[in-house]
């Protein structure tokens, strides 16, 4: 009798230690997202606010005769706009 009480109590304790570890990992994961929220900041927001890199009037044979860099890097999002663009005019995108 003793030992199905003594199994009773571990199990319990064992239970109680697993939600413990749930709750330090559910609190640790939070912090984390709100810390990395903190450290690179709110992506979505500036990527509304600034003006497209590639300019509405280039044109596709523009981006491929020269070798000159973009001032800064093209979010992929905008290229796939521009190469769609210029796709639907060529015929080549339905």
């Amino acid at each position: 009798m003793k030992k199905k009480g003594l199994l009773k109590k571990n199990r319990a304790l064992l239970y109680l230690l697993i939600m413990i570890i749930k709750l330090i990992y559910f609190v640790a994961a939070i912090a984390w997202h709100e810390s990395r929220k903190k450290w690179v900041g709110d992506q979505r927001m500036q990527r509304m606010a600034k003006d497209p890199i590639i300019s509405w009037s280039t044109a596709y044979e523009d981006l491929l005769s020269t070798h000159d860099s973009f001032p800064e890097p093209i979010p992929l999002t905008e290229m796939v706009d521009f190469l769609v663009d210029i796709w639907h005019d060529e015929g080549l995108f339905d």
